[in-house]
């Protein structure tokens, strides 16, 4: 199979089929591509050693061909070297500055040889070889393509990553990760700057007096000293400035806690054990849930640190059920030892957990803090200290000083201190707060929902990006022009190791459609998809994706706003849907809800597995979000200490005045949404079961919480609802077909249970779920038997008024490398525009008025062939 590499072009001119007819007949046109005779031409880059720069730096911009060291030949090869500058240079003995020179420059401390050579391409005639004005320096490889040696994949393998470690970028990278995870979210440049020399240099020195490191490149001694020792780690005046500081990642505060209140295992479990952790607080070691970590580095959070364009990337998994199960984990751990006993975080043993508080009979540890001493004020101070470095406000310590006193008993008012603490802005940030001195206004009582009725969206990301060219897959009676076209074999040829045997597709009549094909294949796991397909209650978009507009690939770079093929970055895109920041910060379902909810709609957002960009909306128009897990409701707080500790809890986390920490803020709204909504919520699904049977999996358990949130809309006052679904582990560089295999079954068993469910409680006409990914996949293949990151891709929607049965968009009617919408590696541009597919799926909902329409697709107008709920709907 061919192979790409990007090349920098001298003068940025190069033969092209358009603008230069392929250097004007040098090259031969091939469709829309040049076919080009080259000649490498090496010469030395300097033949006087007075011309060769003094700086480094300016050396290692001009020399890229490595050498070994002049030690390595006898001694009478070559001359003793010559000082210049920061550069040593070695002349062949007899010989002058030329092709078999050595220049030695220092490179992150060390020496670097490299020769004196540079090798250009130039494109040459094809009939007498003569050299054109067209020619880039030439790509480095390390394996000989007609021999292969795996000793050359090893050597090119070490070369990517020493380039990697030692490029500019990564100090400077690896500064800002290293500081926002010792607490500090938004560093000054200076900060950074800081903390990146010390990574380069290997050293850093403090106040003149200490210095730290060994003076090599990375050393992460060095490089953590520049963090806790400079003035921004250390300055408690930082710590009145409402930007500073963070959120603290759940599993630290509960290490936190623990060491604090002095944690002590029982004999018997003589290590911590720390049960179910992930899906109670969100995060637990070596249980990551996908490359990027339990977070995003760059996630802002709307609300202050949002409007002030700052990031708060562990505040990404403060949702409702974490926030929650953290909570309840402390409480449980305070009065019944690390069980897991109402929300608890241990073990699961024998017995009831029907136990008094202080009775330790289902634990594996306890807490042993005891006070220095046991006056209410003394006591809260050394709290206060431990738990909080002293930040604690002076009101929050009244309040709960005044529950200690008012406490049956000393201990219980100790447990019910340390309980009150830990729910303390102070205790879950590493800033302050003042609290404002006006009462918490009264939460309105849940509404019952209007006699419009029912209808919910659901979408579903498949993150990760799937592979959707295999799970739509041209089959047969394909034409493109009116001649015959065998697009199978052209998928089979640009998919190679990755591709679907043709007799395992499970074959879809699309000759209703204005595809290339009459039959489309579908993945062999994703029978259930094919049912409902033909039962015309499912429908496919070809080829859709993130567009700025519409695009191919001669025009995509100067066309696409967006950056492109990164998942972070994809994935907000794809949910936002605003790439100009009309509505800043929000996403396409908060903006629907905006609209239904200013028309008189009662809407409901709700996210099941973690955040999401897509249901924000602008401030104070729709609810709150409901966050919901697999593992279910969980009742927060239940036996509580004190009879008025709802109450407690409430006071401690008030209205801030203007200048509190903006993550203080940020945690005090969390808290109370996160009361507030897990107690509705709660409520209205324990009157809420499914009747059918689902799968015991992520998937399942998710559709299976959706299906009783839509039959419990009533109780949560609601007749507009819109769910969020994320379902990972699609990122398939390596193992594709075990990958897709495995999501692809539970997408399909997951989808059997919901459907029926829906259709027994009479809301399959009423529900509509659009699957999205955050991009496709490349249609080449790698050498782990996997994909790439690619751009578009095909996706479904699902429902019983669904027009289904066919395929909408546009299957590409051009796999090969060659193809319009091929920006190289079987990249595929997307023909589609989410835009298009929202625009039906809103009128649909009744958002139909064109001003709201623009407000929630604030980019629709780039792209003429918007869908309708007409083109979407049978009505």
């Amino acid at each position: 199979s061919p192979v790409y590499f990007r090349v920098n072009w001298k003068d940025g001119k190069f033969p092209n089929s358009l603008s230069n007819k392929c250097a004007n007949g040098v090259c031969e046109d091939i469709g829309d591509q040049c076919l080009c005779n080259t000649a490498v031409i090496e010469s030395a880059v300097w033949t006087e050693v007075c011309a060769i720069p003094f700086s480094a730096n300016e050396i290692l911009s001009r020399l890229f061909i490595g050498s070994v060291s002049p030690d390595t030949y006898d001694d009478a090869d070559y001359d003793p070297p010559i000082e210049h500058g920061e550069a040593k240079v070695y002349i062949r003995t007899g010989g002058t500055c030329g092709v078999d020179t050595i220049i030695e420059v220092p490179f992150h401390g060390k020496p670097k040889y490299f020769k004196n050579i540079e090798s250009i391409v130039h494109i040459a005639h094809a009939t007498d070889g003569s050299t054109r004005n067209y020619s880039f320096r030439s790509a480095p490889h390390f394996i000989n393509l007609l021999d292969y040696y795996q000793r050359d994949a090893y050597t090119e393998t070490d070369a990517v990553l020493e380039h990697y470690f030692h490029h500019k970028n990564t100090a400077p990278f690896l500064a800002i990760r290293f500081i926002q995870r010792f607490g500090i979210s938004n560093p000054s440049p200076r900060f950074v700057k800081t903390v990146a020399e010390a990574f380069v240099t290997g050293k850093y020195k403090y106040k003149n007096n200490f210095e730290y490191g060994s003076g090599d490149y990375g050393d992460l001694g060095a490089t953590v000293a520049a963090i806790v020792l400079d003035r921004e780690s250390r300055s408690v005046v930082l710590d009145a400035d409402p930007s500073y500081g963070s959120m603290k990642e759940p599993i630290v505060k509960l290490v936190e806690f623990m060491r604090a209140m002095e944690f002590e295992p029982f004999p018997e479990w003589p290590e911590v054990a720390l049960e179910v952790v992930n899906d109670k607080v969100g995060q637990c070691p070596h249980e990551l849930p996908g490359v990027f970590s339990f977070f995003l580095p760059e996630y802002s959070p709307p609300g202050p640190i949002g409007d002030a364009m700052l990031v708060s990337p562990e505040t990404q998994i403060h949702v409702t059920p974490n926030v929650i199960g953290l909570l309840n984990g402390f409480i449980s751990m305070v009065k019944w030892g690390l069980s897991r006993c109402y929300g608890g975080l241990g073990p699961s043993t024998d017995g009831t957990c029907l136990i008094p508080e202080g009775n330790f009979s289902k634990a594996a540890g306890s807490v042993t803090f005891v006070p220095t001493s046991w006056d209410g004020k003394e006591l809260v101070d050394e709290l206060a200290t431990l738990l909080t470095a002293g930040r604690l406000n002076g009101k929050s310590r009244k309040i709960i000083e005044d529950a200690y006193n008012n406490a049956p008993d000393k201990t219980t008012g100790l447990r019910l201190a340390q309980q009150l603490v830990a729910t303390t802005a102070e205790f879950h940030t590493n800033s302050l707060i003042e609290m404002l001195d006006i009462p918490e206004p009264n939460e309105a009582p849940a509404q019952s929902p209007p006699s419009n009725s029912y209808k919910a969206v659901i979408m579903l990301l498949l993150d990760g990006a799937c592979d959707s060219y295999n799970m739509i897959v041209p089959h047969s009676g394909c034409k493109v022009n009116g001649a015959p076209k065998d697009m199978y074999e052209e998928y089979n040829k640009a998919r190679g190791a990755v591709a679907l045997s043709k007799q395992a597709l499970l074959t879809i009549d699309s000759s209703a459609s204005p595809q290339v094909c009459s039959t489309f294949g579908l993945h062999p796991d994703l029978p259930f998809l094919k049912t409902l397909y033909d039962e015309k209650d499912l429908l496919f978009v070809a080829n859709a994706g993130v567009l700025t507009e519409p695009a191919n690939r001669f025009t995509y770079k100067e066309k696409t706003k967006t950056q492109l093929f990164a998942h972070n970055v994809q994935t907000k895109y794809a949910q936002q849907l605003d790439p100009f920041q009309v509505v800043p910060g929000t996403g396409v379902l908060g903006r629907m809800t905006d609209a239904l909810t200013r028309r008189g709609y009662k809407a409901g957002l709700t996210s099941v597995n973690g955040e999401a960009y897509a249901l924000v909306g602008e401030a104070g128009v729709s609810p709150s979000v409901n966050f919901v897990n697999g593992i279910g409701i969980l009742p927060f707080n239940l036996n509580p200490t004190s009879e008025n500790m709802g109450s407690l809890i409430r006071n401690l986390n008030k209205e801030t005045t203007l200048m509190s920490s903006f993550f203080g803020k940020t945690w005090n709204k969390i808290l109370k949404t996160s009361l507030i909504s897990n107690e509705q919520v709660n409520n209205a699904m324990e009157k809420s079961d499914v009747s059918e049977f689902f799968p015991d999996s992520r998937l399942g358990n998710s559709m299976s919480l959706i299906a009783r949130m839509i039959k419990a809309h009533g109780d949560l006052g609601t007749n507009r609802d819109v769910f969020y679904v994320k379902f990972p582990g699609f990122d398939s560089h390596a193992d594709e077909w075990e990958t897709i295999s495995e999501k692809f079954t539970e997408i399909n068993d997951a989808f059997i249970s919901f459907v029926n469910e829906m259709k027994l409680q009479g809301r399959w006409n009423d529900i509509v779920m659009l699957e999205v990914s955050e991009f496709g996949r490349t249609l080449s293949p790698n050498g782990g038997v996997g994909t790439d990151h690619g751009w578009g891709g095909n996706y479904f929607l699902m429902g019983g008024s669904v027009k289904g049965g066919n395929i909408l968009g546009q299957y590409p009617v051009d796999l090969s490398d060659s193809g319009l919408l091929n920006a190289g590696r079987g990249r595929v541009i997307p023909s589609t525009s989410w835009e298009q597919i929202w625009n039906g799926i809103a009128q649909w909902f009744d958002i139909t008025e064109s001003t709201d329409l623009d407000r929630v697709l604030p980019n629709r107008k780039k792209f003429p062939n918007l869908f309708t709920s007409r083109d979407l709907f049978m009505s």
